[in-house]
């Protein structure tokens, strides 16, 4: 909303300055949205939207991690998880403080 009140304003100021009226005399001209205004106060809408649906997926993701401890952690392949309990063993405390900073 901000910038879009910026954009009337500088519109009413220049249409009186460029045609030498009183704003009064510009201002119903003024008041129909221009391309410019419409692309900018579109893009910017837009960008607090993304902003907003971004912010919500992120907090709902993070309500769905839990993490207690790579010991307790499961592959959908056995053969990984064998391969994968090799390769940490001995190494599970370090690895979860790593994940936990």
């Amino acid at each position: 909303i901000g910038l879009h009140l910026g954009v009337w304003v500088w519109n009413i100021r220049m249409h009186s300055y460029l045609y030498g009226g009183s704003v009064s005399s510009v201002l119903p001209a003024c008041l129909a949205p221009s391309r410019a205004e419409t692309l900018l106060f579109g893009s910017e809408a837009l960008w607090r939207a993304f902003d907003v649906l971004s912010e919500e997926a992120l907090k709902e993701e993070a309500g769905l991690i839990s993490f207690g401890s790579v010991r307790d952690a499961t592959c959908s392949w056995p053969q990984d998880e064998v391969r994968i309990r090799q390769a940490i063993a001995g190494k599970e405390d370090t690895i979860d403080r790593a994940i936990r900073t």
